[in-house]
């Protein structure tokens, strides 16, 4: 599966949410590690949580709590740091890289819980709330009719084949 253009309309799911939230917050900081590697730059990102209990995340190179000093004070980036090198930016870089395995991580166990609970307990998945038009939600109810149906037809068949066998 290739990439795709995503439509930049906001989630109505919280759990949809949640997790575009996550995978945009860790490509932000990886670019800028990227961007500190390549050009030197001294960067801060604050972001907020859109959750009912909001964290903030912080990136920063050389810190977060040094740039937004320096921008506070008005003052010039710290001198004594000298050019920012690649070796110098090299362990921030892998952190955000295993941020980025440990999203894919939990994104793939997130993923495989979806499936279990749709291929066991599919009744109770919460899909339809994402529809908006009723034909949709009417053809559901009319497909949960006929596998009503469906059961209680079978539930006979098999109680008269017990009953045959006793």
């Amino acid at each position: 599966m290739g990439r795709r253009k995503i439509a930049m309309e906001k989630q109505e799911s919280q759990s949809k949410r949640h997790v575009t939230f996550s995978k945009r917050r860790v490509g932000l900081f990886s670019k800028a590690a990227e961007m500190c590697m390549v050009t030197g730059a001294q960067i801060a990102i604050l972001v907020s949580s859109p959750s009912n209990n909001p964290k903030i995340f912080s990136f920063g190179h050389p810190s977060a709590d040094t740039v937004i000093d320096t921008f506070l004070t008005n003052s010039s980036p710290a001198t004594s740091m000298g050019d920012c090198t690649k070796e110098s930016l090299r362990p921030l870089y892998r952190e955000v890289k295993a941020i980025e395995r440990e999203m894919k991580i939990e994104s793939a166990t997130q993923n495989e819980q979806k499936k279990k609970t749709s291929r066991e307990e599919w009744w109770r998945s919460e899909e339809y709330k994402d529809w908006e038009s009723i034909e949709k939600l009417q053809a559901y109810a009319k497909a949960l009719e006929e596998l009503s149906n469906n059961t209680r037809a079978r539930l006979e068949s098999m109680s008269l084949e017990v009953q045959k066998n006793h």
